[in-house]
């Protein structure tokens, strides 16, 4: 048996950056993708406390409305400044 291994990279290199919404480019190590990175860890967690809990405890409403902000402020740090008003 033959296997092979899929490749997965642009061929292009990495310079470091990570594209934004509706365009800009940051380093990947700057405070947006920290700041977006850390809050979608949290809604990770999150998710994982909900699963845990079962859809029908007293929590679950708020969980899911703790989770769609959450979702909200990472598209927010996602997008520089200028753009934010394109969400």
């Amino acid at each position: 048996m033959v296997v092979t291994r899929e490749r997965v990279y642009t061929r292009v290199g990495d310079d470091g950056t990570t594209g934004l919404f509706y365009g800009g480019r940051v380093a990947k190590d700057s405070s947006l993708p920290r700041a977006y990175g850390a809050v979608d860890e949290a809604q990770a967690v999150l998710g994982l406390v909900r699963a845990e809990l079962g859809r029908e405890n007293e929590l679950n409403d708020a969980l899911v409305h703790i989770m769609r902000d959450l979702w909200v402020l990472m598209a927010e740090l996602a997008t520089l400044p200028e753009n934010r008003h394109k969400l």
